[in-house]
């Protein structure tokens, strides 16, 4: 007779089966996971610093993160395409120079359905806040 009642021979597939299972789980939340940041992040904008004329004060913007890709959009970018790739902890920096020597900054962090970023792009600097709508 056995001391442990799992180890008897009927129980056996039954602590097997479980196990199997166990695995499946922990090792789906490792392998394939999907990127939890992905999504449509909506919010604003708000000028930091540059003068009055050429930078808005406030103003909508949008976010779309999937997987490796950035895209943003205000009332002058349209589906502005960025590299993303945040660090474990959530941060991000990135800068783009187009053909023309104009660039763009971005430094930011991501922290579950929120964005919060300070965007450089001369004359202006900007704060942005997105929340990831659901």
């Amino acid at each position: 007779m056995s001391f442990w009642r799992w180890s008897t021979p009927e129980c056996r597939p039954v602590v097997s089966g479980l196990f199997g299972v166990i695995c499946l789980v922990a090792g789906g939340s490792v392998f394939g996971a999907e990127n939890t940041s992905n999504g449509v992040y909506t919010g604003t904008r708000s000028r930091t610093k540059g003068p009055d004329l050429q930078c808005l004060a406030e103003e909508n913007v949008s976010v779309i993160v999937q997987d490796t890709i950035m895209l943003f959009t205000n009332s002058i970018l349209h589906s502005f395409v960025l590299e993303f790739s945040p660090s474990p902890d959530g941060s991000f920096e990135r800068t783009y120079i187009s053909s023309a020597g104009h660039y763009v900054v971005i430094r930011g962090r991501i922290i579950g359905n929120l964005i919060e970023a300070d965007v450089d792009n001369e004359p202006c600097s900007h704060h942005w806040r997105v929340k990831k709508g659901y």
